[in-house]
């Protein structure tokens, strides 16, 4: 078991998100550096390892942060098995306040046992750049959003779970007892996967942007 986290936490580590891999009870089992400088700059205790994520929401919610609501149910219906992935553009409020962010909530199996994993993208930026994009030409946008949509949708839901696997195998294959040119190509296979989960999830994000929702 401590096998199957360390080998998640390689993973997650090299993605360039903030992700965290969460029970389906809610209990945060791992989160990568940057969850962990995204938390510590909000001082958001509640997001540490160990901590209860579907709290962390609730209390959210409790204090009249209604942008998280969705967030929470669609949490409960992928820890459930009634749904597979999520995908949503937060805007913050309180101490969020002034940022945009891309949430993604997928179903990961590992070695049998089922997890939810959050990843977490700062896309402030890009937002802003989208909403004077929309200002100038929001027709044509409308116009594109059929085939962006569905392109986004299987880069990121299909390509990019398939990538994370290719990537456990990668880290199973390096605790091997292989030679030296072995380990060089591992990884180079490590560093080009890297390079492609990031044009991957760039692309996904600009392919179907938020004005369109």
């Amino acid at each position: 078991y401590d096998v199957d986290l360390q080998e998640i936490q390689e993973v997650i580590d090299g993605l360039v998100e903030q992700v965290a891999l969460i029970s389906c009870d809610g209990t945060i089992r791992a989160i990568n550096d940057r969850w962990r400088r995204q938390v510590e700059r909000q001082a958001r205790t509640g997001l540490h390892i160990s901590r209860d994520y579907i709290a962390f929401l609730t209390s959210l919610l409790d204090d009249g942060d209604d942008g998280v609501k969705p967030i929470l149910q669609a949490f409960q219906d992928i820890a459930a098995g009634t749904r597979r992935t999520f995908r949503y553009l937060y805007k913050g409020s309180g101490a969020f306040a002034g940022y945009d962010f891309n949430i993604i909530i997928t179903a990961l199996a590992i070695h049998g046992t089922r997890y939810v994993m959050v990843s977490v993208h700062d896309v402030t930026e890009l937002v802003d750049l989208k909403r004077q994009r929309r200002r100038m030409g929001s027709q044509l946008l409308r116009a594109q959003e059929s085939e962006r949509r569905r392109l986004a949708r299987e880069l990121h839901d299909s390509t990019s779970q398939m990538l994370v696997s290719l990537r456990l195998d990668l880290s199973r294959l390096g605790r091997g007892n292989f030679g030296p040119q072995a380990m060089d190509i591992i990884e180079e296979c490590k560093k080009s996967l890297h390079e492609i989960e990031r044009e991957i999830r760039t692309f996904s994000f600009l392919a179907h942007p938020p004005s369109l929702e």
